[in-house]
């Protein structure tokens, strides 16, 4: 039983007793605190302008002999009407480009030591000038009466397989899956500076928040209110490997001819975990190309401490795969004629593997096995 009671807001007891007390609504829908930005119309109004999810699957099941199926399925996920947000307030022409120097590593070599380049920070009379539209993606795309450079097509898809094989014989079950898939974001369209034809940040198509590009101004800007202002450059193409999403699952039940007894075991080889690292830099890190706007030295973005990823995402798998066996031994005991139990013995991980499942992502030159070092692995015990 659930009892509950409540007073309302404006009670006159209200705040004295504890309540809440009234509402002062002059200010509740004040806008004073949000950021200058406009939507267009066509993403506000009309029929089949918000942005959108698709999914689709197929699926062919067929029984090959007695007892024994194949189930092959197709899966593909799609976002449609991507919106961006254009910075009106600087032209294209408004920025420097600069390079990130990455250290590098010395107890990993072939990572780092090799400048990013084809960053963008806003001239220094731009400073602060922060007016958004946010309009659709497919503005920028290239079709016969838009061909300016830096337009491209924006997209996000997954596609996915999985085959699965039963079998149901005399006291044994027998099943077996196999899974792949990848998503493929491409986000390479300038919509602001041509830094968005290498990077790209936070892309996020149903997010609410409008932070679907880099926005070098946002926190500079006194009324950015709630817009995000990291800068955390990724990629802006990103097609992780089919191979390595590869996972096989199986699954054994035997049911004993005495005693009622059930053996079963699942076996499992999952995916690696993939190799990331994130480098955090400042205005003392990075070199702007001959060409800069005069006195344009130091960085006017939003970010004290900026960010870029010196991999791709989703394109090394350096760990291994994950192989994980466990087994049961159940037996089934009547009490009565409508009544059983059935006591287990489980054994979990029999092949007392120790896959690396988390890595710190923070790149640096730090000695492996010191804290905060790239790819110390915390070393957690993983719960069955």
């Amino acid at each position: 039983m659930e009892c509950r009671t409540s007073r309302r807001a404006d009670s006159p007891r209200g705040a004295a007793s504890g309540g809440v007390g009234a509402v002062a609504a002059s200010n509740f829908y004040s806008q004073s605190n949000a950021a200058n930005v406009t939507y267009a119309n066509d993403v506000t109004h009309g029929w089949q302008n918000r942005p959108d999810e698709w999914t689709m699957s197929a699926s062919v099941q067929q029984e090959v002999s007695r007892g024994i199926a194949v189930n092959v399925a197709y899966y593909r996920t799609w976002f449609g009407n991507l919106t961006v947000a254009q910075n009106t307030a600087i032209p294209a022409s408004g920025y420097d480009q600069y390079c990130v120097n990455v250290p590098a590593s010395t107890a990993y070599p072939g990572f780092g030591g090799t400048p990013l380049c084809n960053l963008y920070d806003p001239q220094p009379q731009y400073q602060g000038e922060a007016t958004y539209l946010v309009q659709k993606a497919s503005n920028f795309s290239c079709s016969g009466s838009n061909n300016a450079p830096g337009c491209g097509n924006e997209s996000d898809v997954y596609t996915g397989i999985e085959a699965t094989v039963t079998a149901r014989l005399r006291r044994l079950f027998l099943q077996g899956v196999v899974t792949a898939g990848h998503e493929v974001t491409n986000y390479c369209v300038q919509v602001n500076s041509p830094q968005d034809l290498s990077w790209v940040s936070n892309p996020s198509p149903l997010s609410s928040s409008i932070i679907e590009f880099t926005d070098n101004n946002a926190a500079s800007n006194p009324n950015r209110g709630s817009v995000q202002a990291t800068n955390d450059a990724v990629p802006c193409y990103i097609n992780p490997p089919w191979y390595q999403n590869l996972e096989f699952k199986m699954a054994a039940v035997y049911t004993l001819p005495w005693w009622k007894i059930k053996l079963s075991a699942n076996e499992q080889n999952l995916s690696s975990i993939p190799l990331q690292a994130t480098y955090s830099f400042k205005s003392s890190n990075v070199t702007f190309l001959p060409g800069a706007a005069a006195g344009h030295t130091t960085l006017n973005g939003p970010c004290t401490t900026c960010k870029v990823e010196v991999i791709p995402p989703e394109t090394m798998f350096p760990f291994g795969r994950d192989n994980q066996l466990d087994f049961r031994v159940a037996r089934e005991c009547l009490v009565r004629e409508r009544w059983k139990i059935e006591p287990t013995a489980d054994f979990y991980k029999i092949l007392n593997a120790s896959p690396t499942l988390s890595i710190s992502t923070a790149f640096n030159t730090t000695a492996p096995g010191v804290a905060g070092a790239w790819r110390n692995s915390p070393g957690f015990f993983q719960a069955a």
